[in-house]
């Protein structure tokens, strides 16, 4: 999927012959990409809160 990237910022900025619709959108898919780094980088374990006897 994120071979998709340059190639359809490539396109936006074709079909819209400048820079401010494709950039606008890198700044609209930023926000949820924050997001989920925020989510994935938690101080957390996959076996917290769970009793694990070997």
């Amino acid at each position: 999927m994120a071979g998709l990237g340059p190639i359809g910022l490539g396109a936006l900025h074709a079909a819209t012959r400048g820079w401010g619709i494709p950039l606008m959108a890198l700044a609209a898919l930023l926000v949820p990409q924050m997001w989920a780094c925020v989510l994935a980088s938690r101080d957390r374990h996959v076996l917290d809160g769970r009793r694990h006897t070997p």
